[in-house]
């Protein structure tokens, strides 16, 4: 296994953004204006912008602002523009790298940048990084406590700063992307949103429905539940690996069953190989974040089957990958944004995501919501507590059946919705189907 490999791909998944340069706000800016510039992206001719928006849509005293990009299409006639949606929360919408062919040939595309990573105000918490890649074992009760009173500090600090961080939450996103929506004059959009962004347009339509044409949601969260992942779903994905292993002779030949030595060398592992230290909850986590794809997945399970045999080595650098991956995030936005999203008694997801009959558990949802169950971090719930009918035409996409499980159950409040699940897929592995699917979906 080669690191730099696999770093490239962790990377790739977090989504890095090419710089832009924004034109400035006009002077005495009011919340709903928007100022713009020309300009041509490696995509196309394009147009950036700058939307002043409140704070706190609930009280519009101060004001923050957010970029925003739109990619022009070369049709004569463009139909409805494409506002999409990236993954996160903690990453940056503007994710320009992407040249978005599918949806530019018939219509514009239109970039918002997320409110605390993207704009005027940064829910940066650099406190949080740097314990995230010191507390040994970020899953144990007292790690989890630890990350929970950096959390709260930061988050003090940001408050001191005259920063709302309550303000920062997805009811709040989704009145940014509709004052965007009004500023550029569009009557009618599409919404297409991925993981995190999929629950931004989930909740754009049920916040806005009669500003919606059409919705794409992508291996998409829901807003109540961002950061849940439960163990049985976590489980049956590795359990559909293992089935996979067992299709290639040369697999078996090197273990027989992948999912009894993956749990009999987490069991097992050794704190430091060859003077490097191996933590066994980031160790974990990334193994949990491999799944997101087959070529991350085949890394980690051919370094599970190398320390079977004594041979840590690979373990030890998927490892050391950590902070790499902490530092991918704006933690402040990741945390305020999940958190908000479910309201009332908190389950003991401490207890609940690290079940003794489970494989590895769930070490993400175990990492955020465990942490919440130690943090007093002040958030607003959201205006909508729970799914309700979404009267416009929808497309979900999931990439396995392990991850279709809650949105088939979901299905019945989508009247015009159609769920396609694509097969044997990571969560990352779905977007050159998806995208093929999405552009005859859009344009119809």
């Amino acid at each position: 296994m080669k690191l730099p490999t696999l770093l490239t791909i962790l990377l790739l998944t977090g989504g890095r953004s090419v710089a832009l340069e924004f034109p400035k706000p006009v002077e005495n800016a009011k919340a709903g204006d928007l100022t713009t510039a020309k300009t041509n992206l490696q995509a196309g001719p394009a147009t950036l912008g700058t939307l002043t928006v409140p704070e706190n849509w609930d009280q519009p005293a101060k004001l923050i602002h957010l970029p925003v990009v739109v990619l022009h299409s070369p049709a004569e006639k463009s139909k409805e523009p494409i506002f999409i949606f990236h993954g996160g929360p903690g990453l940056s919408n503007l994710q320009t790298q992407h040249d978005y062919a599918w949806a530019r040939e018939k219509h514009d595309v239109v970039l918002l940048g997320y409110r605390g990573v993207d704009g005027s105000v940064s829910l940066a918490m650099p406190e949080v990084n740097a314990l995230l890649k010191r507390i040994s074992d970020p899953l144990s009760t007292a790690g989890l406590k630890e990350l929970a009173a950096g959390l709260d500090g930061a988050a003090a600090r940001l408050e001191s700063t005259g920063v709302n961080c309550a303000a920062y939450n997805l009811d709040a996103v989704v009145a940014d992307v509709e004052a965007a929506r009004k500023a550029l004059g569009y009557q009618k959009i599409g919404v297409s949103g991925g993981s995190y962004g999929g629950a931004v347009a989930c909740y754009y339509c049920l916040s806005f429905p009669q500003a919606v044409e059409r919705c794409a949601l992508i291996e998409a969260a829901f807003p109540w539940t961002l950061g849940v992942t439960e163990p049985a779903e976590v489980d049956a994905t590795l359990r559909r690996v293992s089935r996979e292993w067992r299709t290639k002779p040369e697999n078996v030949a090197r273990s027989e069953d992948i999912l009894q030595d993956l749990t009999g060398v987490l069991a097992a592992l050794p704190r430091e190989h060859n003077g490097v230290l191996i933590d066994p909850g980031t160790l974990r986590l990334i193994t949990f974040m491999a799944l997101y794809t087959k070529p991350q997945t085949e890394m980690v399970l051919q370094a599970v089957v190398a320390a079977k045999r004594g041979d840590y080595t690979n373990l030890a650098q998927v490892d050391r990958l950590w902070p790499t991956v902490v530092d991918l995030f704006n933690w402040g936005d990741l945390c305020l944004k999940t958190f908000s999203s479910q309201a009332g008694p908190s389950r003991d997801f401490v207890a609940e995501m690290s079940p003794s009959d489970s494989i590895i558990g769930s070490p993400l949802t175990l990492l955020g919501w465990g942490c919440r169950q130690f943090s007093s971090l002040r958030t607003k719930p959201l205006n909508h507590l729970q799914m309700q009918s979404i009267p416009v035409p929808t497309l979900l996409v999931y990439g396995s059946e392990e991850a279709a499980v809650s949105p088939r159950r979901q299905l019945r409040f989508f009247p015009q919705g159609r769920l396609e699940v694509l097969g044997n897929l990571g969560h990352m592995d779905v977007w050159e189907q998806a995208n093929r699917l999405q552009k005859a979906f859009f344009d119809q």
